[in-house]
């Protein structure tokens, strides 16, 4: 339970009391999480992201809200040294902070000053708990400098928007959030749903694939085009198709062909592969 005490009473027992096991009472308050919250979780790890939650709230309940939501499992907490939970001026302490520094091109950016040691840190950190913006920053940049990870925050106050700014995927509260922190952001969540990040990752895998799969198909059509007028040029000494032909193929072939990409649903094992790189090639060998 991840309760927050508001207040509590007691008084000295008296002989009744102690009879009728009267003695205080306790009025708390609970945050409840959505229901969808622990599958679009479940369905993040499956997808081989790492989902870490920064939080302000002390440690226990912020471990309270991680092993509700399956951020992390029961059995990570009995592992000594994974460092599963640490504190915002702990990891901040261990890293070194933020330090700014020039790039080739002679442009002030900011790094963490303890690359290596952050490597270490964050390899099995999933809760920052008493956490301020300037724990968020530290987490977003020093992620951010590690290629080839893309790293995509969620933030609604007009602290985060450096954040935001900083990440690769800035997603804003569309209700909750304010105007500066929607204006940093590179998405805005018109629900404020956590699940509305996992479809939206669904569909952006999906229309890769999908963009892949046109341009094998383009390729390979186009390819079979040449060498038929290519071919067909050297047995017959001219080309089997004329440039209408061709231009009738082009036709066909772009039409519907940009038709399937849009409409192209997810297959339902579409989040159980790992992320692409951002760097990766549209064109790999085995699609040739």
């Amino acid at each position: 339970c991840f309760s927050r005490c508001l207040f509590f009473f007691f008084k000295q027992k008296t002989a009744y009391e102690m009879q009728r096991g009267l003695v205080g009472s306790e009025m708390c308050i609970r945050d409840r999480i959505r229901g969808d919250v622990t599958e679009s979780i479940r369905k993040c790890i499956e997808a081989k992201i790492v989902v870490r939650m920064i939080t302000s709230d002390s440690m226990e309940t912020a471990k309270a809200i991680a092993l509700s939501c399956n951020i992390i499992g029961r059995d990570d907490l009995g592992i000594e040294g994974r460092n599963m939970i640490l504190e915002g001026g702990e990891f901040e302490k261990q890293i070194g902070g933020l330090m700014n520094r020039f790039d080739k091109y002679g442009r002030q950016i900011q790094k963490v000053k303890y690359e290596y040691k952050f490597v270490d840190v964050t390899a099995n950190l999933r809760v920052l708990c008493r956490a301020t913006s300037v724990h968020k920053l530290l987490m977003v940049i020093g992620l951010t400098y590690q290629k080839p990870n893309v790293v995509a925050i969620t933030g609604h106050e007009a602290r985060d928007s450096e954040c935001l700014r900083s990440s690769d995927v800035g997603f804003a509260m569309g209700i909750r959030g304010t105007e500066v922190a929607k204006e940093a952001s590179d998405i805005v969540l018109m629900n404020d749903n956590f699940s509305s990040i996992v479809a939206g990752i669904t569909w952006g895998r999906n229309l890769y694939q999908s963009i892949r799969k046109l341009v094998q198909f383009e390729i390979t059509a186009n390819m079979v085009a040449i060498l038929t007028a290519c071919v067909g040029s050297l047995i017959f000494g001219e080309s089997p198709l004329n440039s209408l032909h061709l231009l009738w193929i082009n036709i066909v072939i772009d039409t519907f062909a940009s038709y399937c990409v849009p409409t192209d649903s997810p297959s339902p094992n579409i989040l159980k592969g790992k992320p692409y790189n951002s760097s990766r090639s549209i064109i790999n060998p085995t699609m040739w």
